[in-house]
């Protein structure tokens, strides 16, 4: 089957219409719980604390005054500006706070995916090869307890277990205090210090990233774990892996450099999809360990009844996650030479 660049690109078009789409839909579900369906809208976003003169600076800031389809036009306007609403509590766009915070965030997820794949995906391969055996049901045991576990469990057994008894790892922030943070290029410690060459800040920075990247891992690590065993296990039957053996090869080699590499297209694409839910659990397990992202922010904004900033996060949310949606559909229609581009 031919593919050229061009088909990719239109692939990729069609892919991007479908995500403006689906943000559209998100944008409406969080308008009719926040204008439509909310006895008074004005007071929810204004805040409980707000004075009448308040609440109707909301009410002319937000239109609320106007009719459901002006009120639309202006949040959706709002949202594709930058304009995702004013913090209540101190009157400051609350944009920027997310902005701000979005960098940390990343690095967390990032850190938790390379965590996924080292972790994940070897030991998917090796339950594969011991089909049956005591290793893949223990392995299998292994990835469906991180499936069974709370994500605030599974971050306060690994405090208990290398903070508070083994003491070899620090549990809050981002970095030690009294080490001077790395010059700001992306925003994210680990880069920046790597960037910029700056290893103190860096061994702290990987110190502090080890515990709530692990604890965000163990949750999702059984799906590539799966996904890695379910596609060997249908790779091996197939005739090149035979050939690979018949030829004399090592198991490792038929294994890991002739399997694997084929089985990895399900998992690969399964990984940018998790890159996006991840976010789900971020929320817990950056407060849990004083991790300055966006979930200790939403963490912060449902205690303080920040309504403005709750929406707000959930909206940035949902797009990650579209985002990520887009990544895969792009990585599996590159990596898998049967889906069609055009």
């Amino acid at each position: 089957m031919k593919r050229n660049i061009w088909d990719l690109l239109l692939f990729i078009a069609k892919r991007i219409l479908v995500m403006f789409l689906l943000v559209i839909g998100v944008t409406f579900i969080t308008f009719l719980f926040s204008h439509v369906m909310a006895p008074d809208p004005a007071r929810l976003w204004a805040g409980r604390r707000a004075n009448a003169a308040r609440v109707q600076e909301i009410v002319a800031l937000y239109h609320l005054n106007q009719p459901y389809y002006i009120q639309y036009w202006y949040y959706l306007k709002g949202i594709f500006t930058g304009n995702l609403g004013v913090d209540p509590s101190t009157g400051s766009p609350i944009l920027p706070e997310i902005l701000q915070r979005l960098p940390a965030t990343l690095e967390l997820v990032f850190a938790s995916l390379v965590i996924m794949v080292v972790v994940g995906i070897p030991l998917g391969a090796l339950a594969a090869s011991r089909n049956g055996k005591a290793t893949d049901h223990l392995v299998r045991g292994f990835y469906l307890s991180g499936w069974a576990t709370p994500s605030f469990l599974g971050a306060l057994v690994l405090v208990l277990v290398f903070s508070y008894y083994l003491n070899v790892l620090p549990v809050q922030g981002m970095l030690t205090p009294g080490i001077s943070p790395p010059q700001t290029i992306t925003g994210m410690y680990v880069v920046d210090s790597l960037l910029t060459a700056n290893f103190p800040a860096l061994y702290s920075s990987l110190q502090h990233l080890i515990l709530p990247a692990t604890s965000l891992a163990f949750l999702n690590f059984g799906i590539a774990t799966r996904m890695t065993r379910a596609s060997m296990l249908e790779v091996f039957p197939l005739d090149y892996v035979k050939a690979a053996r018949a030829k004399g090869l090592s198991e490792y080699v038929v294994i890991y450099k002739h399997a694997l590499r084929n089985a990895l297209v399900s998992t690969v694409t399964v990984l940018a999809l998790l890159a996006g839910s991840l976010l789900s659990g971020d929320v817990v397990v950056e407060e849990i360990f004083g991790w300055p992202g966006i979930g200790a922010y939403a963490f912060t904004a449902v205690q303080a009844e920040n309504f403005p900033a709750i929406v707000a996060v959930t909206v940035v949310f949902s797009i990650g996650v579209i985002i990520a949606n887009l990544v895969a559909d792009v990585l599996y229609a590159v990596l898998d030479p049967k889906v069609e581009w055009g």
